[in-house]
């Protein structure tokens, strides 16, 4: 493809560029203004040379991060190139640029770019036999779902797998006592960044325990028999998987991430918000994925006042002229769709 020399650039593509030139260098501290995300798209859509730039540059280290999930959950190996020609072509579209026409700016052109390629990758490397949803279960592509199961009892059953040692009692903590991070933290006098080492250990081998035993029949007191390993271990690998309770709570879904999963949200999340505390990126991503959801008017007016701005049920009942039960049933709802989509989006 042609690319137009720098001394036929107008000033929009000059201002354009200079935004990737610095965000490539890591050198913008700051997130793009509504304005720049609408200016980037509008560079993606009219300028072929410059959606190549944008897609097989810019993003190189958002598709790397692709590369390692697609390794560590399917043991498929996959370029970067192809990887990123997989994006580029499916939101190009034949130049129809569907998903770039329907962008308004209200979040990170990044965020919007990201989500829109973690929608498509997948799929297409099914299609064409790279990867398959058949696959072995390892403890990459599963996850634990202890906390949708609503009796203690078997929760404490399947965790007693794991012989008696910290991570037998981080596992406890979380999934039977239903203690916060720093709750457990507390009970078991450990620094934040051990105890999620720790907890991070003792998924992995609950998950291997799981996996070995394929199954462990139970009857319960109704007479109904259920297989416990089914209720406790997700496939991970089928984007469409209902998500745990434990991450319903949008600012810890963090917590019960993979260790290649926090890396690779680290590479992302330094692309769209530079420069920005790891804290307050994760907020801002949360808000941008939020601003994504196909919500009614009165639902997102809901989810921005009770998530953001701490306004109480009763008071913003008493604005929307609703009952705060009908406040709270609708946050709770919006919670656990924002949170399926964010995992689903981090799962691939």
């Amino acid at each position: 493809m042609k690319k137009m020399k720098p001394e036929a650039w107008g000033q929009d593509i000059k201002r354009a560029m200079d935004l990737l030139r610095r965000t490539k260098e890591n050198k913008l501290r700051r997130e793009f203004t509504m304005e720049e995300n609408l200016l980037i798209c509008h560079c993606i859509v009219k300028y072929e040379w410059f959606a190549y730039e944008f897609f097989f540059k810019t993003l190189t280290p958002m598709m790397k991060g692709f590369v390692n999930k697609i390794k560590n959950g399917y043991g498929a190996e996959v370029s970067c190139h192809d990887v990123t020609t997989i994006a580029y072509t499916e939101i190009y579209n034949g130049g129809r640029w569907t998903r770039m026409n329907s962008y308004k700016g209200r979040c990170s052109i990044f965020s919007w770019v990201a989500l829109a390629a973690s929608q498509v990758i997948t799929p297409r490397l099914i299609d064409e036999g790279i990867i398959s949803l058949c696959s072995k279960r390892t403890t990459k592509n599963t996850s634990l779902t202890l906390k949708s199961m609503k009796n203690k009892d078997e929760r404490q059953l399947l965790i007693d797998l794991v012989a008696p040692s910290q991570w037998h009692n981080a596992l406890t903590c979380v999934y039977v006592k239903d203690m916060s991070m720093g709750e457990a933290m507390r009970e078991l006098g450990m620094t934040e960044n051990v105890f999620r080492n720790t907890l991070s250990v003792a998924k992995k081998l609950l998950k291997e325990q799981l996996i070995a035993k394929e199954s462990i029949l139970l009857r319960r007191e109704n007479g109904k028999v259920v297989n416990l390993v089914s209720l406790a271990l997700h496939d991970t690998s089928i984007v469409t998987e209902s998500l745990d309770d434990e991450g319903c709570d949008l600012d810890r879904i963090h917590n019960v991430l993979d260790d290649d999963e926090r890396d690779f949200r680290k590479d992302v999340l330094n692309i769209i918000y530079p420069g920005e505390p790891t804290k307050m990126q994760w907020h801002k991503f949360v808000f941008d994925h939020a601003m994504q959801m196909k919500w009614s008017t009165e639902k997102e007016t809901v989810w921005v006042a009770r998530y953001f701005d701490n306004v109480s049920s009763k008071e913003l009942a008493k604005q929307l002229g609703r009952r705060p039960s009908w406040v709270d049933n609708v946050y709770s709802r919006c919670n656990k769709e924002l949170a399926n989509s964010i995992r689903t989006w981090w799962k691939l």
